[in-house]
């Protein structure tokens, strides 16, 4: 057979409106249209590229090494052929011939969220949904003497056949295998943590918010005494994970924060939100007789932005988990640094100022709720102090170095 080379001249022109149209990589629906795949990617590869340096390229065999041969695709008659990597050139075989491009595309997960399967093929076989497609083609592979050479299957001619390039002739075949790509079906993350230090932590928001205020007095009593009452109010939070590529938007996804009340379910790329179980604090104020106080509870809503790392648990349909490191970016919102306020006691009947000779006290049914961060405003307090020192914090289980929600992950 004869072997075609093309030069990088006549490559350009072809290849320029391609190249920046799109690099989308399309897999076998069972509804009849290809979808998008939202993980792997077709990258432009050149002569004197190494692909193996390409971050997340496909390798056709079980793993990469200094001979190995790559996934590629090349612009051939106004159509993608795939093909596979040769002395870095893309060969690919189209009507009995070989042509070899110095120019041409390799297949990469590059985020590695992407489940690829090599699934046995014969002609006998449907294609299966997942399978990589370019135009009735198939991403393939087969074996001989041991050594896989990739390719593609062709299913326009007969029942299917496979076809590669080998030692520069043009192989065909009936029976090999198909990369097949295995979407989740669902998400968990566990095991948050902020990124060392907090030097890259944004407070978009730090505002003073009015959660309940009352009135005490003492009107009835003939001389002073100490006036109690309940506010109540409550705790708001949100949570947003900003979008990683390579995951599924719209995925059901469970999130275990230690700061939530417990885990929650929402799909990928939402905000998560909700409350706390409602608080109640008892305040007291000793009034003397015709006099009364006003009050105020307080907190902080603070919104920031910090960097994480986390565990993440992607789930299959065939009930295999795999296990993922995950890196982003979480935007939080919360309310802290919960306080009660007086006015100066008034008396009732001229509302002037009256003498202070009371103490105060104030009780709570609240739960401690406390941030995995080191971050002073994420440090709540059950009394009236807004400071936290080292010791305190070094005990703080859910300072920077402890995580939440963990589970057993085997290494």
């Amino acid at each position: 057979m004869m072997a075609h080379y093309y030069n990088c001249l006549f490559l350009f022109t072809v290849l320029l409106p391609y190249t920046c149209s799109q690099d989308a990589v399309h897999v076998k629906s069972p509804y009849g249209l290809g979808l998008t795949s939202s993980t792997l990617r077709w990258t432009s590869a050149f002569i004197d590229t190494d692909s193996a340096e390409i971050d997340g390229v496909t390798v056709n065999g079980e793993a990469g090494g200094v001979n190995s041969s790559y996934i590629c695709r090349a612009r051939h008659g106004g159509h993608n052929i795939i093909g596979s990597t040769h002395a870095r050139l893309c060969q690919i075989a189209y009507f009995g011939e070989v042509f070899s491009y110095p120019s041409f595309e390799v297949l990469t997960n590059p985020s590695s969220f992407a489940r690829l399967d090599w699934q046995l093929w014969t002609r006998f076989y449907l294609i299966p949904d997942g399978a990589l497609e370019t135009r009735l083609s198939y991403v393939s592979r087969f074996k001989v003497d041991d050594v896989y050479y990739g390719g593609r299957l062709d299913s326009t001619l007969g029942r299917g056949k496979l076809l590669t390039v080998i030692d520069g002739v043009v192989k065909e075949t009936t029976k090999g295998e198909i990369l097949v790509e295995t979407e989740p079906i669902a998400y968990e993350i566990t095991d948050f943590k902020y990124t060392s230090g907090t030097t890259k932590l944004k407070i978009l928001v730090d505002e003073e918010v009015l959660l309940d205020e009352a009135t005490l007095s003492n009107e009835e009593s003939d001389s002073t005494s100490t006036v109690s009452t309940i506010v109540s109010y409550d705790i708001p939070y949100k949570v947003y994970l900003a979008h990683v590529r390579g995951l599924v938007k719209g995925l059901n996804t469970t999130i275990s924060l230690s700061t939530l009340p417990g885990p929650i379910t929402t799909n990928w790329g939402r905000e998560v939100e909700g409350k706390f179980s409602r608080q109640t604090k008892e305040v007291s104020y000793e009034l003397a007789k015709g006099t009364l106080v006003n009050l105020t509870l307080t907190g902080r809503r603070i919104v920031q932005e910090a960097p994480y790392t986390a565990k993440l648990f992607a789930k299959y349909p065939d009930g295999k988990e795999v296990i993922h490191n995950l890196e982003g970016v979480m935007k939080t919102e919360w309310v802290t640094q919960i306080k009660v306020e007086y006015t100066h006691p008034h008396f009732i009947a001229n509302n002037t100022l009256a003498p202070t000779t009371q103490r105060t006290t104030t009780t709570t049914s609240e739960k401690k709720i406390r941030d995995y961060s080191d971050y002073d405003y994420m440090d709540q307090q059950n009394d009236d102090s807004d400071t936290v020192n080292e010791d305190e914090r070094s005990k703080d289980p859910y300072s920077l170095q402890a995580y939440s929600g963990s589970r057993s992950v085997n290494s």
